[in-house]
């Protein structure tokens, strides 16, 4: 795993409170080469509230006191666009109603990373700032940004308990797939076929509750489970 990924993930694990988790957005956006950060939790309910964490005070305080806490229209239509899937650059157009908020508040150009539960968007991680190929780093920046939100959401699920726990070939199969291997090259490494290795996956998922490979990786090393 790169690096500054696996440091992200040791540090996300011990975030604490929203402070903590808006310090790691910025951390997060400065090793990527943008000015900041913030993160959207959509709830599964439309009558709920959107949550948010930004690593810019002035842009955070704007969105809480003009969007009703992120529940009206503007955070509910960014939702929407993500629907097309993967991860994707916004620039707010001139006309758009928008766009001096965006200029005073510095989110005309974003490069969003929209986090999925169940094949629907249920938060974003968004990165200010002009787009920068990531192409290398799709992957890893997935899972990061998964961790992130399952952390900022506050869950705390028990590592511990029996169904949680990899057996060693599942273990060596996560620790690969998080290095951003597909099920193909880890067959190839570990000498065994690809359809064993997505038996594996599927049986991991199956303890860990989770619902993608993506997830599956971020949820296992959220949760400690891989060295």
């Amino acid at each position: 795993m790169l690096p500054f990924v696996d440091d992200m993930l040791q540090r996300i694990h011990l975030a604490a409170s929203d402070a903590e988790i808006e310090q790691l957005l910025g951390d997060l956006a400065s090793q990527l080469l943008y000015r900041s950060a913030f993160l959207l939790d959509f709830p599964l309910a439309k009558k709920d509230s959107v949550r948010l964490w930004d690593s810019n005070p002035a842009r955070r305080d704007w969105w809480l006191a003009v969007t009703d806490n992120g529940s009206n229209s503007i955070s509910r239509s960014l939702a929407d666009n993500l629907a097309r899937g993967g991860v994707q650059h916004d620039v707010i157009a001139v006309d758009d109603p928008r766009h001096p908020f965006a200029v005073q508040y510095d989110f005309v150009s974003t490069t969003l990373v929209p986090i999925t539960f169940e094949s629907k968007t249920r938060g974003v991680a968004a990165f200010v700032g002009e787009e920068r190929d990531l192409s290398a780093l799709i992957l890893p920046l997935q899972i990061v940004c998964y961790a992130l939100l399952m952390q900022a959401r506050g869950l705390r699920e028990d590592a511990t308990t029996s169904e949680a726990i990899l057996t060693p070939r599942e273990r060596q199969i996560m620790e690969l797939s998080a290095r951003g291997l597909t099920s193909e090259a880890v067959a190839a490494e570990l000498g065994i076929s690809t359809r064993t290795i997505n038996q594996h996956i599927e049986n991991i998922t199956g303890k860990l509750g989770t619902r993608n490979r993506v997830h599956t990786v971020a949820e296992a090393i959220r949760r400690g489970l891989l060295a």
